[in-house]
């Protein structure tokens, strides 16, 4: 493997690894992640959700405590990329964080 491939595995690794403690800890942060993640994941299945330059991802992440699906959110602001995780209805209800300026 080469060391680009490693180190873009790795980069994209952390940055699960960061969004899913964010989850977990109850903190709905926006991350900045990179062009390349964002476009991976728009491209990866059909968004199960899309509005304004934000997505969920089309398959859910895990299910929260009352057993909704939890998907990985991501949003274009101005050529940066963010991402959190969440519901569908968190999001419409404005539960989310703003996006960073």
């Amino acid at each position: 493997m080469s060391s680009t491939i490693t180190n873009d595995v790795q980069t994209f690794k952390d940055f699960v690894a960061t969004v899913d403690a964010d989850f977990d800890n109850g903190r709905r942060t926006w991350r900045e992640t990179a062009e390349a993640i964002y476009t991976y994941f728009l491209g990866a299945v059909p968004p199960a959700f899309a509005t304004h330059g934000i997505f969920a991802m089309g398959e859910p992440s895990t299910h929260d405590d009352r057993g909704r699906p939890v998907f990985l959110f991501f949003a274009d602001r101005d050529g940066r990329y963010f991402a959190q995780h969440g519901t569908i209805a968190d999001y419409k209800a404005g539960r989310f964080g703003p996006l960073p300026a």
